[in-house]
């Protein structure tokens, strides 16, 4: 039950930015790992397309139709890698070991770091008996961030699209059955066709609810909708503003932090409710 290793996935041109995390997070785990596109390239051959660079041969088809989509993920496979790292690291891991994979972005998103700060214990507190933490750090429904074709594909008719749907920054997996199913099925679901802008449904276009199809978030949300939502060893969590909310040492900025992740809390719970 103690043992917690970390992971993350490195992408970027900023070698600092990885240094930094792994000297944050290293005095709080004693096994983590930052995956790379070299790494994956050379010891999964077989998944070289997981972080292959789509945005040339496809990139003229999205602005045709006019479709919403980030450049950043089509140079990096929609970020198809992300469930794949988290089953091979799974399948590296004693049974019932826990896993946790964060995002490693702290420059665009400064409240991570906020997240790294916390140690192994709060993150095995948090999972408790579960096997799985999914979280929510806004409130962003179904229908706004996967489009009308994962939504035919996978979701039955009348379902209500205003349920909301996952952040896929933060995950934490423990090394069982039920772990290891939600990720496989996640993995499975992670395909170009399905993470990508294309193809999609008139009924997206028009629906004014709809931003963006959001490439591993919206397989992660079609994932629980579609395999899980009955599952009660799935455990969901909120972190608003993509901060896992814990009251630190007691000084202004962490009060005040707390008490406005606190309101946004609230406020995403009661847009949850009334729709």
């Amino acid at each position: 039950m103690g043992n917690i290793k970390l992971i993350s996935f490195f992408g970027l041109n900023d070698e600092r930015i990885k240094k930094k995390f792994l000297f944050i997070v290293k005095k709080n785990f004693e096994e983590t790992f930052v995956w790379t596109p070299k790494y994956l390239k050379k010891n999964y051959k077989d998944f070289r397309d997981l972080v292959k660079d789509f945005s040339n041969p496809n990139i003229k088809k999205f602005k045709e139709k006019k479709i919403n989509y980030n450049r950043n993920w089509t140079k990096i496979g929609f970020y198809r890698w992300k469930p794949f790292i988290i089953l091979f690291s799974l399948k590296k891991l004693r049974k019932n070991k826990i896993l946790i994979f964060h995002d490693i972005n702290f420059e665009k998103y400064p409240n991570y770091l906020d997240n790294f700060k916390l140690n192994k214990n709060f993150f095995l507190k948090m999972i408790d008996n579960k096997s799985v933490v999914i979280f929510r750090d806004t409130y962003q429904p179904i229908v706004s961030q996967c489009k009308g074709f994962l939504i035919d594909k996978y979701l039955p008719k009348n379902f209500n699209l205003n349920l909301n749907g996952f952040w896929g920054g933060l995950i934490i997996v423990r090394n069982n059955k039920v772990g290891r199913r939600f990720i496989y099925q996640w993995c499975k679901l992670s395909t170009f066709q399905n993470l990508s802008p294309l193809p999609d449904v008139e009924k997206t276009k028009i629906n004014k609810k709809f931003i963006i199809n959001t490439a591993d978030q919206a397989t992660l949300t079609i994932n629980f909708y579609k395999n899980f939502i009955k599952e009660d060893q799935i455990k969901i969590i909120y972190a608003p503003f993509r901060r896992v909310l814990k009251i630190q040492s007691l000084n202004i900025k962490n009060i005040y932090q707390y008490i406005r992740g606190i309101k946004e809390y609230l406020k995403i719970k009661f847009l949850e409710i009334i729709n």
